[in-house]
């Protein structure tokens, strides 16, 4: 729409046609990842008109949410509620670990993601086709998994910093851009 072409780093897709029509369809799959806050994160989401896919990578871990969210009262009467036993399954999602290491989700029929569907043999062929367009998407972003995870930050519990966290944080070299100069 601005009439320059994007450069080669540029992902994404021209999304103009929406503006003449909001019920255009752009994309068959929109993709996302949730990476490192605070906490050692890395996860994967594939999402169709009716099905999301999430890949846990970090499913060693619990979901818990970024620090200030673990030290706000919601969060800290959250964690009094669950040692009192009184939090719904769905309600200590946040503090379960082992988590799923997939999701597959029906998100026409279960639109608040409540029922796994990832383990049963009706949903087979949809988790493979999900599984596949993620795996392909990661391949063609160059989006790989790291060898190590970083290091948590902050106490999952309390929010409170862990002594390994230093600010300001060092800076690591970073590559050269391949055909950019200096002037």
């Amino acid at each position: 729409m601005a009439g320059v072409e994007p450069g080669p780093g540029v992902q994404g897709k021209d999304l103009s046609s929406l503006l003449r029509d909001p019920r255009a369809k752009v994309h068959d799959l929109i993709f996302a990842e949730r990476n490192w806050h605070d906490y050692a994160a890395h996860g994967r989401a594939a999402r169709s008109e009716r099905f999301k896919y999430v890949r846990n990578d970090d499913h060693d871990r619990p979901l818990t949410p970024p620090a200030d969210a673990v030290r706000s009262p919601t969060f800290v009467a959250m964690r009094r509620l669950r040692d009192e036993g009184k939090l719904t399954p769905d309600q200590r999602v946040c503090f379960v670990s082992p988590r799923p290491a997939e999701e597959l989700y029906d998100v026409d029929t279960d639109p608040h993601e409540l029922v796994n569907l990832a383990g049963g043999p009706r949903y087979a062929r949809v988790l493979a086709e999900m599984r596949r367009e993620l795996s392909e998407w990661g391949r063609e972003t160059g989006d790989v998994l790291p060898e190590k995870l970083s290091p948590d930050e902050f106490d999952r519990e309390t929010g409170d910093p862990l002594p390994n966290r230093v600010r300001p944080r060092p800076m690591k070299p970073t590559p050269k851009a391949e055909g950019v100069s200096k002037p």
